[in-house]
């Protein structure tokens, strides 16, 4: 095998290795791209943060359209 086939050989693996790990980082994109969002609609979703007394009274009136009513006694809000 000669020096160019050797230099010619290298190159084609190392442009494989590039493509494999640019589809791994598209792949990646959207999920980091979606945490911010994701972690805001957790905190909004927490019990303490609609309806609570510190909020003005517009989000209040929002967040009795967007909160589901409250668990019956004893029961837990995220059984299925």
């Amino acid at each position: 095998m000669s020096t160019a086939e050797q230099t010619a050989t290298s190159a084609k693996k190392s442009s494989t290795v590039m493509a494999v790990m640019q589809r791994l980082g598209r792949s990646l994109m959207l999920p980091i791209a979606v945490l911010p969002a994701a972690a805001l609609l957790m905190r909004f979703g927490n019990d303490d943060m609609l309806g609570s007394a510190s909020l003005p009274g517009w989000c209040n009136e929002i967040a009795k359209y967007v909160t589901p009513p409250p668990p019956k006694e004893g029961a837990s809000r995220y059984a299925g």
